[in-house]
């Protein structure tokens, strides 16, 4: 029975064969980005977030607003000087503590309430990707 096939018909059915596993296996793991394709929208890029290197944030520029430069000012103290000093076995208490000090000696009156909100979800990420607590942004809230 194997007589009867020649070198060329076995070439162009395993070319074929091959042609549909890479075929199978590009639509299950590339699905997404190609139905993205097919919609003419280009697909969510894959982005690896990085802690900055600490440091002094720069001053502000004519078109950097001031909100943006004390954000990063506050992100900055709170990774590299507030939560560590909080130390190893930080608590839930003590990291509520510590915002309540830190949040006292910012001058808060000039403040909008979507900035002190988002300042709020930014102490309780980095609460929970420090120090593995979860803190509600509502209880940071309550101690402005």
């Amino acid at each position: 029975m194997l007589s009867k096939i020649s070198w060329g018909q076995f070439g162009l059915s395993a070319a074929i064969l091959l042609l549909l596993y890479y075929l199978f296996i590009g639509l299950t793991v590339y699905r997404k980005k190609i139905r993205d394709f097919m919609r003419k929208r280009p697909a969510q890029p894959q982005v690896a977030f990085t802690n900055p290197a600490p440091g002094p944030v720069p001053p502000p520029t004519a078109d950097m607003p001031t909100d943006i430069v004390l954000m990063e000012q506050i992100q900055q103290e709170l990774r590299y000087d507030l939560l560590p000093r909080a130390g190893s076995h930080a608590t839930k208490d003590k990291l509520l503590v510590l915002f309540r000090q830190y949040l006292s000696g910012l001058n808060t009156q000039n403040l909008a309430l979507p900035f002190k909100t988002a300042v709020n979800q930014l102490m309780a990420k980095e609460a929970l990707q420090q120090c593995n607590i979860f803190i509600d942004p509502a209880e940071i809230a309550a101690l402005w």
